[in-house]
């Protein structure tokens, strides 16, 4: 038991002094800002945020770091009412807020409904612009059904998008999501890019991206389907992009070219005029 013991507070001593070197980060580019780090499988995980120098506060890209050994030492076998172990992750404090809250790294080792194509092992990394509380009171279920189902004003989605049935998920809302994405249209299912939506408000941007395309030292970037405007005022991604760096063994998911935009109402249908009688 003493040699349990001690292993186990050698690990965390470890972890801890990763963690605090994650906001010093010594061998980073000046500019960036990191959240604590997570012990994640065998490695562990961190958030982080590039600001553009200048006197104006401007957040360039921001996303999630995975150490390469994260992607080993992870759950497999999960309770199958909860098939999913759910990592959060902090963002730094000088950007919560703007729109991002915090951030949720999902691991599904059997992959999640529909079966046939996101039956395969990967993440679920959720940005959301909700916190934890507003997160407990999606229940999807009851009436909280009509809350998940409510669709944002058109604009606040980006065009093309579409919220296919079965999607809505407790503490997260409802998934939107692209038709033109590759593993809807038959081919394997490696990285796409989700909007979700909770009481008729964005609740979070999310990239699911599988275990193996993580592990396969990737080098990817592509935009992001935009909408014509946001319901938070905050930096928002024009593309994101999963790179692998060898030199540092590891893997970052990145939100990038984020533009800022101040929060608008909702467009109001108006009222059809009466015809006026012949």
């Amino acid at each position: 038991m003493k040699t349990r013991a001690f292993a186990l507070l050698s690990i965390s001593v470890v972890y801890a002094a990763v963690a605090s070197a994650a906001y010093a980060c010594p061998n980073c580019k000046k500019g960036y800002i990191f959240g604590p780090g997570v012990a994640v499988g065998n490695g562990m995980a961190f958030t982080w945020a590039k600001i553009a120098p200048g006197p104006k506060f401007k957040i360039e890209s921001m996303g999630v770091t995975l150490t390469e050994s994260a992607l080993e030492g992870l759950p497999k076998d999960l309770d199958p009412k909860m098939p999913m172990k759910m990592y959060i992750l902090e963002l730094p404090p000088q950007i919560q807020g703007q729109p991002f809250d915090h951030v949720e790294l999902d691991w599904n080792p059997v992959g999640h409904e529909p079966e046939q194509i996101y039956g395969r092992p990967h993440f679920d990394i959720h940005f959301y612009t909700i916190d934890e509380a507003a997160k407990e009171k999606i229940l999807a279920r009851g009436g909280d059904l009509k809350k998940c189902n409510l669709k944002p004003s058109p604009e606040f989605i980006p065009s093309g998008y579409i919220l296919p049935p079965g999607t809505v998920v407790p503490r997260m809302g409802a998934h939107w999501i692209d038709p033109k994405t590759p593993e809807l249209n038959g081919q394997p299912f490696s990285s796409t890019f989700l909007y979700g939506s909770y009481n008729g408000k964005t609740a979070f941007f999310e990239p699911m991206i599988t275990h193996e395309f993580l592990a396969s030292k990737p080098d990817f970037h592509q935009p992001i389907p935009m909408p014509k405007a946001f319901d938070k005022t905050g930096f928002y991604p024009c593309e994101y992009g999963v790179k692998y760096n060898e030199a540092r063994k590891e893997i970052t998911i990145s939100l990038d070219n984020l533009i800022f935009a101040k929060a608008k109402s909702p467009a109001k249908t108006m009222p059809a005029k009466p015809k006026k009688k012949a």
